[in-house]
């Protein structure tokens, strides 16, 4: 296994399957039952098929969320991976 795909970074950009565009956003990671709990985060990049986001603090993130963006509510989310308060998601499609 070369440096690009060790399994020890899980930032490198040739690993995402879709780009993702840079964008500098604020929301709120919404999780728990009927969104109780609220985390305001940074997007920092976003694609058809996912979502990296940064937290003000290191948060113990749980498997599914959703992401509120301005009046906007995106998801399910699948969490892929985190490092430190950098989070990466997944979106969840439903299957017919």
């Amino acid at each position: 296994m070369n440096d690009a795909t060790s399994s020890k970074d899980p930032l490198p950009e040739n690993r995402r399957r879709m780009p993702r565009a840079r964008t500098l956003k604020a929301g709120k990671l919404l999780f728990g039952g009927f969104h109780k709990t609220s985390i305001d985060c940074l997007i920092l990049d976003l694609s058809d098929s996912g979502v990296h986001i940064e937290t003000a603090v290191m948060i113990n993130t749980p498997e599914t969320a959703f992401l509120k963006i301005q009046d906007e509510i995106i998801g399910p989310l699948q969490k892929r991976w985190a490092s430190g308060n950098q989070i990466g998601f997944d979106f969840i499609t439903k299957k017919d």
